[in-house]
């Protein structure tokens, strides 16, 4: 029976000993995702289609709530004078319309977050691609986003980071800046 708990006791401490040396040749590394994807010049071009599409949604949806407005002001002004049946339909015509809004409204913010995902998605997928190459060239375990970048991205001001504490690691922003072709920002931009 000692033979027995010598072993597994053996093997555990074995075991420890190889888990503790895998973790103290741990690489890791930290980058600024939001901040290189607003960097990238293809990010100006992707925001200008992004706001001239934009804008073309909002005419459209502001020309509905002037007609829709229009409607209810005449409805207002000379509901008086008109028969109940008229009235009905005048009042399910504004429902309609107003149901039209909103649709076209929740519809429009869909489309937009598909254009948005279409145009940045490139952009997305070559500073992924030149973090995995400077991750690869420094020998990282792993890179660690060193701000929230859907949150950034999304304009709310919240710069929430993705790791708190990380002791013996290095930011990789730099190097990825420079395989991106970016000019460097002083580290405390970044």
């Amino acid at each position: 029976m000692k033979k027995i708990l010598l072993s597994v006791m053996a093997a555990a401490l074995c075991f420890c000993t190889s888990q503790f040396a895998q973790a103290q040749s741990m690489k890791v590394g930290f980058v600024n995702t939001a901040d290189l994807l607003l960097r990238m010049p293809a990010s100006d071009s992707a925001q200008q289609v992004l706001q001239t599409y934009g804008k073309e949604i909002e005419d459209s949806y502001m020309l509905m709530v002037t007609e829709y407005q229009n409607k209810a002001t005449e409805f207002q002004n000379s509901q008086s004078q008109w028969s109940d049946l008229i009235k009905q339909t005048k009042q399910q015509e504004l429902q309609d319309m107003g149901r039209r809004i909103e649709e076209f409204g929740q519809q429009s913010q869909e489309d937009l977050q598909r254009k948005t995902q279409e145009l940045y998605a490139p952009i997305i997928a070559s500073v992924t691609k030149a973090i995995e190459a400077v991750a690869k060239e420094q020998k990282l375990t792993c890179v660690f986003d060193k701000g929230d970048a859907s949150l950034s991205m999304m304009g709310s001001g919240l710069n929430v980071p993705s790791v708190f504490y990380g002791e013996g690691s290095m930011d990789v922003t730099p190097l990825v800046e420079k395989k991106l072709g970016l000019p460097s920002v002083p580290a405390a931009m970044n």
